[in-house]
């Protein structure tokens, strides 16, 4: 016995069961027959089928290799460990890659809507120059339809988030302020507005402390007593009676 067959271990790992091990053992032992007649064409279609997430037997179906042959490549290539760096590789690029596609739909439906406001206005133009109800009558409903769900689409893309949810976006405004002012979108429908200018800033917060200020250094308004005050005649009649 060689010693990579000695190798070989009946104990199932990766995605090896306990009967492929013994298939692959029982191969190598007899002579790994049918082995020469495998090309480098054959073990390319065969990882890439593995890699699509075709079955050993459903690659040798494909193929119309004995299903031997097939266990014995993956198991001497390692084929399950290309697989998990193939999975890691696609894991780390494939968030990209979702934003470039909704990118390319988002251009590609913008040239199929200006393609069909063309067609649609070339007779809804005529009808208005000419006030003539036969170029109305020429506007195909089919295409104002097809318009609008393209028009639905692209808003559809166009309101999913692209990048990364935890990032602010920021857009400067002219005109507001002298200076200007910077609006960070803080959340789905709330934003911060903030000067543009430091000195713009520093009265922004001299505003603000001196508001707070003047809403301390307010003086409550005294209680009203009702004051009695008698008249001169009254005082004097008492007096004379004394």
């Amino acid at each position: 016995m060689s010693e990579e067959s000695k190798e070989i271990t009946t104990i199932p790992f990766a995605d090896f069961t306990s009967k492929d091990l013994e298939q692959i053992h029982k191969f190598r032992e007899n002579g790994m027959l049918g082995i020469a007649q495998i090309t480098h064409v054959d073990v390319e279609r065969s990882m890439a089928l593995y890699l699509d997430g075709k079955t050993y037997r459903q690659i040798a179906n494909v193929l119309k290799i004995s299903k031997e042959v097939i266990l014995f490549l993956s198991h001497k290539f390692k084929w399950y460990e290309m697989k998990e760096q193939y999975l890691e590789e696609l894991k780390a690029t494939l968030p990209q890659k979702i934003i470039d596609s909704k990118l390319q739909s988002q251009e590609f439906f913008m040239h199929l809507i200006h393609a069909y406001q063309k067609k649609i206005s070339r007779n809804v133009d005529k009808y208005l120059r000419t006030d003539d109800a036969q170029w109305a009558d020429n506007v195909d409903v089919k295409d104002v339809n097809t318009l609008i769900k393209i028009t639905e689409l692209l808003h559809k893309l166009n309101n999913e988030s692209l990048g990364n949810p935890n990032d602010k976006s920021m857009v400067s405004l002219n005109g507001l302020t002298e200076s200007g002012v910077t609006i960070t979108k803080t959340g789905a429908n709330s934003v911060e507005i903030t000067p543009k200018s430091p000195f713009a800033s520093k009265l922004k917060q001299f505003a603000d402390l001196k508001r707070q200020a003047e809403q301390a250094n307010i003086v409550p308004p005294k209680p009203v007593h009702d004051i009695v005050v008698e008249s001169k005649t009254e005082k004097e009649s008492e007096n004379k009676n004394e």
